[in-house]
């Protein structure tokens, strides 16, 4: 995000300051309708990171409240690993993420094309 707000040109907020529009409405109907692509791209990002969390959840939730990969891992057991269950789990828990990643494809690879530019 950093690297796409750099490259915002200054003159864009000048035109809208010329315009008349104030430092609010300069950010509300100038800044955020183009900065809508690298927001989706860290929103699927921050997504994709919170559905993965492992360890956080594992030190600070019980028992009765589990994380999708702290069920997956209680497959594999002292004795014996339930390989086809862990992996259908897997599937499933991945698919909730592949779906996410194909609706907001294209707000991902603007994403990454704007935040690479430089100003």
């Amino acid at each position: 995000m950093r690297g796409f707000f750099l490259s915002i040109p200054i003159g864009i907020e000048k035109a809208a300051a010329v315009d008349g529009a104030g430092p609010l409405r300069t950010l509300w109907y100038v800044i955020l309708p183009i900065s809508i692509p690298p927001m989706g791209a860290a929103a699927v990002f921050a997504f994709i990171e919170a559905w993965n969390e492992f360890f956080f959840a594992l030190i600070l939730t019980r028992q009765s409240a589990q994380t999708v990969p702290l069920a997956i891992a209680q497959f594999a057991g002292q004795y014996q690993t339930v390989f086809g269950q862990m992996m259908a789990a897997a599937v499933i828990s991945v698919a909730p993420v592949i779906v996410i990643a194909a609706i907001f494809r294209d707000q991902i690879i603007r994403g990454f094309a704007d935040g690479m530019m430089k100003g």
